[in-house]
């Protein structure tokens, strides 16, 4: 830095630094996170390690972060021309929200979350993803090693896939105040592809098993599979309750019965227990 900072100063410049923003990294993981600020280019923004959170990413930070962090390039574009460069990994359990217009993403080894993402310009890359919802609008997106994902995406070109299993489709659901905007600005009006994906591990002509489409039908079937859940477990409270019920009644019919409260008017009927409460009787007279 020294060297830096004199060789600078014998050019009359001054060095411009270009830190990532990230989420707030425990100390433990400084190499970790070096090694991640290596392979970002300014202007990155990074959620990392994080656990049962929501996150709110508004445009507003990512576009202070990008002007904080990127420098003027050498033909004179400014850092507002400068589309924010996201990555996230390693998260479990959260939801992350990205009401913004990105330049590109990357999501690696996050399971069991909940990402929306806005309007994308370049492209949307994710490994090793696992049981995650997410929402994807761009023009390129290459999906490797993921599993029972969720993916709600619009896409320029065909989605690709490459060693993952049980990948479900549907077309890109996501809504925020800048979308349409956010959508002319990133060029993204003709993007219209989500059910057309490649799956570069499976070369016969018949559908790879290894993703489907979340129809509505599947949506139906899910919540009538959770509604029938439901019910059966009502109707058993029910019959448990019905027998107890009728228990109780059969206990209380006995009694009933016993004490020559049954029959109609002044004439009762007696039970098979009743003589022999007439023979103490007929005893004590």
């Amino acid at each position: 830095k020294a060297q830096a900072a004199a060789e600078a100063a014998a050019a009359g410049t001054t060095p411009i630094s270009t830190p990532v923003m990230t989420a707030d990294v425990p100390s433990s993981s400084a190499t970790t996170q070096s090694t991640i600020n290596s392979l970002l280019p300014p202007g990155a923004f990074v959620i990392t390690q994080r656990v049962n959170e929501t996150i709110l990413l508004t445009a507003e930070a990512l576009r202070a972060n990008t002007l904080a962090t990127t420098p003027v390039s050498a033909d004179g574009a400014s850092a507002a021309e400068v589309h924010a460069q996201l990555f996230i990994k390693d998260n479990k359990n959260c939801k992350i929200t990205v009401p913004s217009l990105l330049g590109s993403v990357r999501i690696e080894y996050t399971s069991d979350c909940e990402i929306h993402l806005g309007a994308c310009c370049t492209s949307v890359y994710l490994e090793s993803v696992k049981n995650c919802t997410i929402y994807i609008l761009t023009h390129q997106l290459r999906i490797h090693t993921c599993s029972d994902c969720k993916l709600y995406v619009r896409v320029n070109s065909h989605p690709i896939i490459e060693d993952c299993t049980n990948m479900g489709f549907a077309p890109y659901a996501y809504q925020y105040d800048t979308l349409e905007a956010d959508i002319q600005a990133a060029g993204l009006q003709t993007a219209t592809h989500w059910n057309t994906v490649k799956d570069f591990r499976w070369h016969k002509t018949t559908h790879s098993p290894n993703w489907y489409e979340i129809t509505p039908v599947t949506q139906e079937n899910e919540q009538t599979a959770n509604a029938d859940s439901l019910k059966a477990g009502e109707e058993a409270n029910d019959a448990l309750l019905t027998k107890d019920s009728t228990e109780s009644a059969v206990v209380k019919g006995s009694a009933s019965l016993c004490g020559f409260e049954c029959g109609n008017g002044a004439n009762p009927v007696e039970c098979s227990t009743a003589p022999a409460a007439v023979a103490v009787e007929d005893d004590d007279e």
